[in-house]
């Protein structure tokens, strides 16, 4: 063989060597405790295991007695050993669904596992069976004699050996003892069995005081010690220590040791302050010098604390049961530190019997009772721990632990009213101890009260540096502040500090998913679930970085671990609705949304949750996305916040009326000014970095129009080095419209920033050009025929200020302007028109909650609108006699409105909600015409004409909701209301749920309205909704009309159109509102809603309308028949089918306010076909209007999108 040959052969061996163990996977050691070894090969000699160390495949590693270890393997797999444990790591994968198998063999003691990785690639052998996963959250056991015990939490595992095989579900448990078959065992508790897998940390000088007497009293005395002798300084620093103020008590203590060299009792406290500090070495030392007080119970503790922080358990608990027998104790401390040894190897109920125990002799102390407390809390027993709690208030007012106690169960449990005053109440018991700052902190971050939570987590650190969580917690609170570089900071300190800080890995992890890291975020995640798997908030973030890496099964199993660790939190199933509608599952989708809607009371946010232009975090979504759209608007009021985009961006997608439309989406846009930058295919779930482009091409045809309407839009967020978003669009629309051309070019810009946390700016510009030639008949002036060109601008901007979470400040200001140029024939008479209108408006709101539980928002709209017109006729030119009379008309027209409302929502007990509204509400308009005839060019006498209408009123409205249970709801409004002359208003649109019907009132014209309303869950698959309607309106017409123009339609642009649309209509034939002087309108209405089964959904609505014009009784308001029946469908395909169809009957009504224009009783249908593509890039819909309908043609189109 040639010498080159071998060479090359040589080679190729050697790396595939080096290949092979490149490629080969590894367990993370994440954490341990205690002693922990491994060996690399049966044999071979044990060695210590180092934080963050590899293992590798064929190692082996076991823990000895109090000692743990936290393992994350490549493949995601996360592992914890209990003590004594003896585990093989036979065969690692290299990450998830790579070729391979992980295989564990577990020769002793207990593991824990969760993991993801599919069944076949998972194994996990004992010396009496074989587990194959199918499951996620398990743990097995090995006793001594090989006997094995399958625990599982969640999912599936097989377990078998060679004489039989048993599945075991979530909540069972199996046992396989040597040479028997597995079999199933009944268990009672379950999740106990898994308490000793998690992160608590005992804090050995939490339970130790040194004087032992009450905190004001100690804070007497030590107003009144100012003796400098070193006995005196002594007693002063026990004082401090007890007080908190550890370096205080640290001089006085070494200014007696100095002072008396030799003192046992000053070498004593000051081996305490160095066990504050976690010095060990300077603890021992102390200790050592000051034997001569060996004998004592503060000596006692002190070293106790010095073996706890040494990981001596073994020799603590020794001597801990020792003292426990003495009958010179002062205080319960072994008690207090036996329970915390006991949680921290995950024996609860063994926790709270040494509790008991320190109850039998120290009845009345409260610390006992509060640790009882946190213990029942621990296990989830929060009503039994407040019992506790409350025990340990009664034993002693003046107790800190008891108050902070108390604090710790009210944050847990969302009582918000509870937490706050006993925080504040045990900060001022003792302002120096750093626990209630840091719980008060995390309070305050939860609920994003940024500049709070900011002071009290700095406070704690300052306090306790090394504190567990507590850099962690600020981290995650600058990371929702968007300020990653000091969020960087406090993580870094804290995985310094300790590598296996679950608080600070959690927050790690949501700023990477922040950033659009999904990831780095997981691998964050993944260690702080080993690390703590009972923690919900890991789990939430966990299930948001599986999604966005397309891993949809694993996150939806996170999001079920974390609603079942709290079980009040409506956080992670909000984020399954939003999953489960992108799987297009809406029945699942609309079951995840009613579990966060019965969780809704214990909200603490939801300004992490990304939200997009039509509020699809909304929970109505889900109800909508079937199409059972009363359903969803339900949903959207019972949900309603004022201070959340999703609650205005939602319902601005429901409201029909230009001016409720235009109103809440302005607001929406205000509370977030970056929701338009969101993914335009799957959702993110929490924000993070896009960059979207849609291209649409649609084609639409009926025996009226003919034509194409391309459109490109582009849009995007950034979040450093601050969030922005942007959106661009461009849309043109080229038809053939009654045979004659029809071009319309609409270009559509938004940019939006947050400069900080607690400021948003949202700037919005529009432009658009329509050119047409329309041909037809006007009532009035006979038939028309000419050009039209309209050119129309907009630009507004909106601002936002938090003053808190609870309290904003809004802005905005905006400004319209369109010039509309006319010319060609109108009832046979040429003309040219020229109309130029001006639209500056301004608005101020001010919303905020009251710690009494008041809704408040209050502020003022401005709006002046100026139109100017300019008609020119040659009235003779059809008779022959062109250029003969030509007539001018100058018209011109003033609206000026100012509104300045506050309103006030309160619950009056649970069941009953009242809104109120009081709005002085000034409306001007003054219309100027001036008509100058030209005969033969020669000026006639002008005719000027004058109008004006001022109005000043107060305009009330009051609202009513009674909640007779979870399903049945009845509403009640009453609204006077005078339409502004702005497009728009920041105010309240809606009361009690019930919006403002803007539809058939003009500018300056009047609404009176009551309305009754019922809302009945029937059942898990059934919604009905009744109502009895009145409104009176008296639209105030002048002579001189106004002209009409474009009311903000391409504010539209910035929403996509849903797949819901169809359903969303409320029925009405017509976009603006018909030219009428007004009238009374009585209506009933009924509707259900049935969701027939996981793919199907169907609507049914009546609506009975009884009209009458004001100039005349006997004449129906335009539009409104009185009989109006509609049926739909609605069917959704996980495979990417949506189709929906809605069939409506009308009775006779008329398009006039003569009602000489009659539409013909009959039917009309329509209906909507999507097609879907499974990556989202591609959707297609075919609709066709207007089917069957007698007065109007059908229409169909197509359109193609492409999304990237």
């Amino acid at each position: 063989m040639s010498p080159h040959i071998v060479v090359l052969l040589i080679g190729l061996l050697l790396s595939l060597t080096v290949h092979g163990e490149g490629i080969a996977g590894a367990a993370t050691v994440v954490d341990l405790q205690g002693q922990v070894e491994y060996r690399s090969a049966p044999g071979a000699a044990w060695r210590a295991v180092d934080s963050k160390q590899k293992l590798r495949s064929g190692q082996t590693v076991r823990t000895g007695p109090h000692s743990r270890v936290a393992l994350l393997l490549d493949d995601r797999t996360q592992v914890r050993l209990n003590e004594k444990t003896v585990l093989e790591l036979q065969s690692l994968q290299v990450k998830p669904r790579s070729p391979g198998q992980t295989v564990f063999r577990q020769l002793l003691g207990r593991a824990w596992v969760q993991s993801k990785t599919p069944p076949k690639q998972f194994t996990w052998q004992t010396p009496t069976a074989v587990a194959g996963l199918r499951g996620t959250d398990w743990e097995m056991e090995v006793a001594e004699d090989g006997r094995s015990r399958l625990s599982v939490f969640s999912g599936q595992v097989d377990i078998y050996n060679d004489l039989g095989r048993v599945a075991v579900a979530a909540n069972e448990q199996a046992l396989v003892e040597p040479g028997k078959a597995p079999i199933k065992l009944v268990v009672q508790n379950l999740r106990a069995r898994v308490q000793w897998v998690t992160a608590y940390r005992v804090d050995p000088l939490r339970h130790v005081v040194l004087d032992g007497a009450s905190l004001p009293d100690l804070r007497q005395r030590l107003s009144e010690t100012g003796a400098t002798d070193p006995a005196t300084r002594v007693q002063r620093g026990r004082i401090l220590a007890d007080l908190g103020r550890w370096r205080a008590a640290e001089n006085e203590f070494d200014a007696a040791r100095q002072a008396r060299p030799g003192a046992a009792d000053a070498m004593l406290g000051l081996a305490y302050v160095a066990l504050h500090d976690n010095n060990v070495k300077g603890a021992a030392d102390w200790l050592h010098r000051s034997q001569a007080l060996k004998a004592s119970e503060a000596w006692v503790y002190a070293d106790i604390g010095r073996m706890i922080l040494s990981q001596d358990i073994s020799g603590a608990l020794a001597v801990l049961q020792t003292t426990t027998q003495r009958n010179d104790l002062k205080q319960p401390v072994p008690w207090l530190l036996l329970s915390d040894l006991a949680i921290q190897e995950g024996q609860v109920e063994a926790a709270l019997e040494h509790i008991r125990q320190g109850l039998q002799r120290f009845p009345a102390d409260p610390r006992l009772y509060a640790q009882q407390a946190r213990l029942l809390l621990s296990d989830d027993q929060a009503v039994a721990a407040a019992r506790a709690a409350e025990q340990a208030i009664d034993a002693d007012l003046a107790s800190y632990d008891a108050w902070l106690a108390r604090a710790d169960i009210a944050r847990r449990e969302g009582d918000v009213a509870a937490a706050f005053p006993a925080y504040d109440l045990a900060i001022g018991l003792k302002p120096d101890d750093d626990r209630a700052w840091y719980g008060r902190g995390t309070a305050y971050g939860e609920r994003e009260y940024v500049r709070q939570a900011r002071a009290d987590l700095a406070q704690a650190l300052a306090l306790n540096q090394t504190g567990a969580g507590y850099q962690g917690e600020l981290g995650a609170l600058e990371t929702f502040a968007n300020e990653f570089a000091q969020a960087e900071t406090a993580y870094r300190l804290a995985l310094a500090g300790n590598p296996a800080d679950f608080v600070a890995l959690t927050g790690l992890g949501v700023l990477e998913l922040k950033l659009g890291h999904p990831q780095r975020a997981l691998d964050a995640l993944l260690k702080a679930g080993v690390m703590e798997p009972r923690y919900a908030r890991v789990h939430v973030y966990s299930a948001v970085a599986y999604y966005q890496v397309g891993e949809i099964e694993a996150a939806q199993q996170e999001l079920v671990r974390a609603g079942q660790l709290d079980d009040k939190d409506p956080l992670p199933h909000f984020m399954a609705a939003l999953i489960r509608s992108d799987l297009m599952r809406p029945a699942a989708a609309v079951e995840s949304a009613r579990q966060a809607m019965r969780r809704l009371p214990f909200l603490k946010s939801l300004n992490q949750l990304a939200n997009d232009q039509q509020g699809s975090a909304n929970l109505g979504q889900a109800f909508a996305f079937m199409g059972m759209e009363e359903w969803a608007r339900s949903y959207a009021q019972e949900s309603y916040n004022p201070f959340w985009a999703g609650s205005h961006l939602f319902l601005a997608d429901r409201y029909d009326g230009l001016f409720s439309k235009n109103s809440e989406l302005f607001q929406g846009l205000i509370s977030d000014p970056t929701v338009f930058g969101a993914g335009n295919r799957f959702r993110s779930l929490i924000p993070g970095p896009a960059d979207n482009l849609n291209l649409g091409l649609r084609y639409s045809r009926s025996d009226s129009l003919d034509g194409f309407s391309p459109q490109v839009e582009y849009s995007g967020y950034r979040v450093a080095p601050k969030p922005l978003a942007w959106y661009l669009g461009y849309e043109n629309v080229n038809w053939n419209l009654f045979d004659r051309p029809y071009d319309l070019n609409v270009f559509t810009a938004a940019f939006g920033i947050k400069p900080r946390h607690d400021y948003g700016l949202f700037v919005f510009a529009d432009g658009s050009r329509q050119d047409s030639q329309p041909v037809g008949e006007l009532a009035g002036f006979g038939g028309y025929d000419g050009h039209d060109r309209l050119d129309s601008r907009r630009l507004d901007i909106g601002f936002n200020r938090k003053l808190a979470p609870t309290s904003q400040v809004w802005l905005k200001a905006g400004y319209f302007t369109s010039a509309e140029d006319t010319s060609g024939i109108l009832g046979g008479d040429p003309i040219v028109s020229r109309v130029d209108v001006s639209v500056p408006e301004f608005a101020f709101r001010h919303g905020f909650e009251t710690d009494g539980g008041h809704r408040i928002a209050w502020g003022a709209d401005y709006g002046l609108r100026r139109t100017d017109g300019l008609l020119r006729s040659d009235m003779f030119a059809s008779s022959g006699l062109p250029d003969y009379w030509i007539q001018h008309a100058d018209n011109r027209i003033r609206e000026r409105s100012l509104d300045i409302y506050f309103s006030d929502s309160y619950r009056l007990d649970p069941k009953l909600l009242l809104e109120w509204q009081i709005a002085y509400q000034q409306h001007d308009r003054q219309a100027d015409s001036l008509v100058t005839d030209f005969i033969l060019d020669t000026p006639g006498t002008p005719l000027p004409m004058s109008e004006s209408l001022n109005t000043r009123q107060i305009s009330p409205r009051l609202g009513l909701v009674y909640r007779a249970n979870e399903q049945l709801r009845l509403r009640f409004a009453w609204q006077n209301w005078i339409r502004p002359s702005t497009f728009s208003s920041l105010g309240p649109v809606a009361t009690a749920g019930i919006t403002l019907d803007d539809r058939l009132v003009s500018r300056g014209g009047e609404l009176n309205r009551v309305r009754l309303q019922g809302e009945w869950e029937t059942n898990p698959r059934t919604f009905l909704t009744g109502y009895l309607d009145y409104r009176d309106i008296d639209n105030h017409r002048l002579g001189i009309r106004p002209f009409a123009v474009s009311e903000l339609e391409s504010l539209g642009k910035l929403r996509p159109r849903d797949y819901g649309a169809l359903m969303r209509g409320d029925l009405y034939e017509f976009v603006d509102t018909p030219d009428y002087a007004g009238g009374t309108i009585q209506s009933a209405g009924i509707a259900v809603n049935r969701m027939l089964n996981s793919e199907w959904a169907a609507i049914a609505r009546y609506i009975y309308t009884d009209s009458h014009n004001s100039t005349d009784t006997a004449l129906a308001i335009p539009y409104l028949p009185r009989h109006t029946v509609a049926v739909g469908a609605t069917w959704v395909n996980p495979n990417g089918w949506y189709v929906a169809g809605l069939l409506t009957h009308r009775s006779r009504r008329y398009q006039g306010e003569a009602n000489t224009l009659p539409l013909n009783a009959g039917f009309g249908g329509a209906l909507d076909i999507f097609r879907e593509s499974r990556d989202k890039h591609w959707l297609a819909r075919f609709s066709s209007n207007d089917m069957f309908d007698r007065n109007r043609a059908t229409q169909y189109t197509m359109e193609l999108n492409y999304r990237f």
